[in-house]
């Protein structure tokens, strides 16, 4: 039970950073009531997520922990075989939120909106040579509109991503992604757009992030 914050540290940090890239999760030294209480959960999961983990109790070998990993140093101290020399980890919930906070200050942009403003957060995509991942990330003090659009070269149409909605993002920032699939002619711009002209109320200060980057091969396999 002292474990849980940590636990729910770690599922939230993949959900925001990490969304839809999931290759295999694998639980080390699980004891047995772990084994039981997932035989329960993995019922109400997607069949894809479910097979995509493995647990393993105590005492794994090394020659099963060099199926998944080619080098054992990455893994915590206490994991890796003896003789081996591994990661000393710390679970510290609050550790790890100011990292990731940190990598936020970094990559994201800030911004205040009045009553009858909006911002558009452009980006270049350019999937002629390989499938891309756009994301976005956002989150606000208050209530605020959004939608995502892309244009494509030489196209007068405006393709809409993801269509206008008033979203609650001051308890959760609020993330997506969308998968520009390879094409000879597929370049353009994709934009975001935080909108507080028709919301109720007063100024909204925005933090946002808005980026693109080769798509994963699994990634690619699960949508061609």
């Amino acid at each position: 039970m002292n474990n849980l914050a940590v636990v729910e540290a770690m599922f939230k940090i993949d959900e925001r950073y990490y969304p839809e890239t999931l290759g295999k999760t694998i639980v080390l030294n699980a004891p047995g009531i772990f084994s039981g209480i997932w035989a329960v959960i993995q019922k109400f999961l997607d069949p894809n997520v479910v097979a995509k983990v493995e647990i393993f109790g105590s005492g794994v070998s090394e020659s099963v922990l060099r199926q998944y990993f080619d080098d054992l140093s990455v893994l915590p101290v206490e994991l890796v075989p003896q003789g081996q020399s591994g990661m000393i980890l710390s679970s510290d919930v609050k550790e790890i939120t100011a990292h990731f906070e940190a990598i936020e200050a970094k990559t994201c942009k800030k911004g205040a909106l009045s009553r009858t403003q909006f911002l558009e957060e452009k980006l270049r995509v350019d999937a002629r040579e390989h499938p891309q991942m756009v994301e976005w990330m956002f989150k606000s003090d208050d209530d605020i509109k959004y939608s995502v659009f892309f244009q494509q070269d030489g196209d007068s149409k405006v393709s809409s991503v993801k269509p206008e909605t008033s979203v609650d993002a001051h308890k959760n920032p609020l993330e997506g992604f969308v998968f520009v699939r390879q094409a000879a002619n597929k370049v353009g711009t994709i934009t975001l757009k935080l909108d507080n002209t028709r919301v109720i109320g007063s100024t909204r200060n925005v933090t946002y992030r808005l980026t693109t980057r080769n798509a994963l091969p699994h990634e690619i396999a699960n949508r061609v």
